[in-house]
């Protein structure tokens, strides 16, 4: 039977664990101080440098499309003819404009041409939204687990400075050797390294996050609240199907591909004239008045050097834009199947800690206990058993944060929400617009 001091010591373990090993809630309270995931990304939508740029690179192309369809500017001129010298009389004066007026259908394809273009900057814009969006929740996630995890090591460590004090007062009354409290002592300096060592992760992880907000990377923040897996039930075919079609960056090829086709036509006509319609005032010797008119065209008689290379350009650059447009399909389909088949598998990983398990874990620390209450079981079947839940809890924390970082990769690679958040198809394009 054991001796009162060493019932009162297990006692005292027994409560210092009863918080970390008995129960395990797989996800953090949802304190009311608490960051959650809607707030960064509603932040980086906002004050993220790099979807300024995007936007602002879209709204350029897209102010400059009117001026592509526009005429170019006339030619006023004035001119002096014949002015005698020396004898005293007027010579003429010429007031003219001049207008050049490109074959019927240019202007429409030059316009063309740049809507097409904007409409792809748009699209590149949106596809900047979706990954910095996916690297906000990868950082959230990333300092979600290592807080997590740095919380399950204080609780351990907790409940080892408690079970350190028991060991002396066992030791003092003989019930107990040096070796039990030697093994605590040296448990708490591993434990101590290893948080150390996890806050300098979770510094970097809150400067890398501070980054993505715009913010000081030394900016304070709230811990990171997470309620568990997001719900998700989608199938691969049809995510691969949808990313195929709907992805930003897709979409950006297919409007290129879409403006160099624009552009090919746009270079066929250009072996057509452009016209030039001139008119004048002129005032002659002795105040006679006349007007003049003037119609002109312009010759394509360099075409071998100019209209027949433009046209080659042009073949060249919508077979380029068709060859991007493939790869790009094809790159989404890759993603997303690496991303749906890591997704699949760290979720299975963390239902299968948090539902099996853990819990298992939890039974073995419970009949370690019991075996060492009543002299069954050795200390340092206890200790193990406790080193274990914390090694099982943090590992689970890896698995959740990691299957909630491929969910947002996943996303980002098929062009649309799969999770909790749901963005509108111009979330960050409408910041700070007139």
């Amino acid at each position: 039977m054991p001796s009162r001091n060493s019932s009162r010591f297990s006692i005292v373990l027994v409560l210092a664990f009863a918080s970390s090993a008995a129960t395990v809630a797989f996800a953090q309270t949802s304190a009311p101080d608490s960051l959650s995931l809607e707030e960064v990304v509603g932040e980086a939508l906002r004050a993220n440098p790099e979807i300024a740029e995007a936007r602002a690179k879209w709204r350029a192309a897209e102010a400059r499309v009117p001026a592509t369809g526009a005429l170019e500017d006339p030619a006023l001129e004035f001119m002096l003819d014949r002015q005698p010298i020396g004898d005293g009389m007027a010579g003429e004066k010429v007031i003219s404009l001049t207008q050049m007026i490109p074959f019927p259908g240019k202007l429409g394809l030059m316009s063309g041409e740049a809507r097409r273009e904007a409409e792809a900057s748009k699209e590149m814009a949106r596809e900047m939204v979706r990954r910095v969006v996916s690297e906000v929740k990868e950082s959230y996630f990333e300092l979600y687990m290592i807080e997590s995890q740095i919380g399950a090591m204080r609780e351990s460590r907790s409940a080892v400075d408690a079970a350190v004090s028991g060991a002396r007062a066992r030791y003092e009354t003989g019930d107990a050797g040096q070796q039990e409290i030697l093994l605590l002592q040296v448990e708490l300096s591993v434990l101590d390294g290893e948080i150390a060592r996890m806050e300098a992760m979770a510094h970097s992880a809150r400067a890398k996050l501070n980054l993505l907000l715009a913010r000081e990377a030394e900016a304070p923040l709230r811990a990171p609240r997470v309620a568990g897996l997001s719900a998700f039930d989608a199938r691969l075919e049809d995510l691969i199907a949808r990313g195929r079609e709907v992805r930003p960056a897709v979409r950006a090829r297919e409007r290129e591909k879409a403006a160099a086709e624009t552009a090919a036509r746009l270079a066929r006509v250009e072996y057509r004239p452009d016209f030039m319609l001139r008119g004048g005032y002129m005032r002659m010797a002795e105040d006679e008045q006349a007007w003049q008119a003037a119609v002109g065209i312009t010759l394509p008689l360099w075409k071998g050097r100019k209209q027949d290379a433009l046209a080659r350009a042009a073949g060249y650059r919508v077979e380029a834009a068709g060859r991007a447009l493939e790869a790009e399909r094809n790159r989404a389909a890759a993603e997303i199947e690496d991303e749906y088949a890591q997704l699949v598998a760290n979720r299975e990983l963390a239902h299968r800690y948090a539902d099996e398990i853990i819990p298992l874990a939890d039974m073995a620390y419970e009949s370690a206990r019991a075996g060492y209450l009543s002299g069954r079981e050795s200390f340092l079947v206890l200790l193990e058993s406790v080193r274990r839940i914390t090694e099982l809890k943090t590992t689970y924390y890896e698995y959740l944060a990691q299957a909630e970082t491929r969910l947002a990769l996943l996303e980002r690679a098929v062009g649309e929400d799969l999770g909790g958040i749901r963005l509108g198809p111009d979330a960050g394009l409408d910041e700070g617009k007139d």
